[in-house]
C-alpha cells in the first residue's frame, strides 16, 4: 500500500530483510550441510519487521499468505583457496513451520556447482546464487540458508567477501554470502 503526500511516495506495510556474512565461517566438515551462521559471523542489514531469529539463523515471514521474492548467494572455498580441494559445493534455502524440528520439503530451492580442473580434479572456490518466488501458506514459516561442500580435504569455508574467493585481490567490500527476502504482495 502506498500513500502520496505532497508529491512524495510513502511506502507503508513493507517487509524486507537482508542478512550478510561479515566474517568467514571456517572449519566446516566435508560432505555436510551447515546453516550459514549469520548470528555469529554476520550482520542484519535490513529487518523491517524485526523477525530475525538468531537462535536458528532464520527469518520468520511476516504473513501467512504473502508472496515473497527470496534471493541468496553463497561463496564456498577450500580452507586455503589456492589449495583447490572443492569438488562440488552449493547452497539451499530451507523452510520450516516448526522452528526447524523438521523442514517443509517444498518449495526448497538452491544451486550447486561441480567444478573440476585438469590437474587435481578440484577447484579452490565456488560461488552460487538463486532466486525464487514463494507463496506463504501457513503462519510461523521460517527461512534459512545452508551451505554444502564435497572436498578432497577434511573441511571447507563459507566466505564473506570476494577476496576470500580468489588468490588475489578483488574487493573486500563485495559481499559474497547473503540472504534477502522481500514481500511482493
Amino acid at each position: 500500500m502506498s500513500q502520496i503526500i505532497c508529491g512524495n511516495v510513502i511506502e507503508t506495510a513493507k517487509e524486507y530483510f537482508r542478512v550478510m556474512l561479515t566474517s568467514d565461517q571456517t572449519g566446516l566438515s566435508d560432505n555436510s550441510s551447515n546453516d550459514v551462521n549469520f548470528a555469529s559471523n554476520g550482520s542484519v542489514v535490513y529487518d523491517t519487521l524485526s523477525n530475525w531469529d538468531a537462535s536458528t539463523n532464520s527469518y520468520q515471514l511476516g504473513s501467512s499468505d504473502g508472496v515473497y521474492l527470496i534471493n541468496f548467494s553463497i561463496g564456498v572455498s577450500s580452507p586455503t583457496v589456492t589449495a583447490e580441494s572443492i569438488i562440488d559445493a552449493g547452497g539451499v534455502v530451507r523452510f520450516s513451520d516448526d522452528n526447524f524440528s523438521s523442514f517443509l520439503g517444498t518449495p526448497e530451492f538452491g544451486n550447486v556447482t561441480r567444478g573440476l580442473d585438469e590437474n587435481s580434479g578440484a577447484i579452490g572456490s565456488i560461488a552460487v546464487s538463486a532466486s525464487s518466488i514463494y507463496k506463504a501458506t501457513a503462519a510461523s514459516v521460517k527461512v534459512k540458508l545452508q551451505g554444502y561442500a564435497n572436498t578432497d580435504a577434511t573441511t571447507y569455508t563459507i566466505r564473506n567477501d570476494c577476496n576470500g574467493m580468489s588468490g588475489g585481490s578483488v574487493s573486500s567490500n563485495a559481499t559474497i554470502t547473503f540472504l534477502e527476502i522481500v514481500r511482493l504482495a
